[in-house]
């Protein structure tokens, strides 16, 4: 996943989630809010975009990344508002296209809480569709260690976020330190996941598992 001359070099299988995150001309670099998180619906009011917390992550891939093109296009919308007691949930949609044939590549759905965020609208449009847990011991436990500087390297992918980075940022917010991203939780997750496939299909490859996955999603809490 990390080595591009490796003759089985694939990306990650949740890489697609962070192409949003780069801007239109696809740098690395971009000012925080990136253009995906400045999809706001009218009239939400009072909230910084530091309070921004990752409440929920759904990734489709339509295209095993293997045959993804060099170039892609990522469209994002908002599709839902549901008001809530300290905050809003916003749920933005980003369609990722192969940009010469507009074939549907993935879609990734996030669901965003803005904390402190007020609006004089109703709610609308669907929530995630997120199945509830059975009422069971899962199938597996996987204890999977995060470095302490976790949140320094993930903020290279994009999301620069000063509550990842900024102590004072984090307390004002109501933690004690800066919190681990979303995404990156998120991703942790999926590679739990790839392991968990390796174990049922004893000989496979971590690539032939990211091969194999087509959906995941989650919630995340801090």
């Amino acid at each position: 996943f990390t080595y591009e001359a490796s003759p089985e070099f694939t990306p990650f299988p949740t890489f697609p989630l962070v192409l949003p995150f780069l801007g239109d001309q696809g740098h690395d670099v971009v000012p925080f809010p990136p253009p995906s998180l400045c999809l706001m619906p009218e009239g939400l009011e009072d909230f910084a975009p530091e309070g921004l917390l990752h409440a929920e992550q759904q990734l489709d891939l339509v295209v095993p990344l293997s045959h993804w093109p060099a170039t892609t296009s990522v469209h994002s919308c908002v599709e839902s508002l549901h008001p809530k007691r300290k905050g809003a949930l916003v749920i933005t949609r980003s369609d990722l296209t192969a940009p010469e044939s507009g074939q549907l590549l993935a879609v990734s759905r996030q669901s965003t809480f803005l904390r402190g965020a007020s609006t004089d609208r109703g709610a609308y449009g669907p929530a995630l569709d997120m199945p509830c847990p059975p009422a069971r011991p899962p199938d597996r436990t996987i204890d999977l260690a995060t470095h302490a500087n976790q949140a320094l390297l993930y903020r290279l992918a994009g999301d620069y976020n000063p509550l990842h980075v900024d102590s004072s940022i984090a307390s004002l917010l109501g933690f004690p330190r800066p919190i681990l991203h979303g995404l990156c939780t998120f991703g942790m997750a999926a590679r739990a996941a790839l392991l968990y496939f390796q174990e049922l299909h004893p000989g496979s490859s971590l690539a032939e598992a990211a091969a194999k996955l087509e959906r995941i999603g989650g919630r995340v809490s801090a």
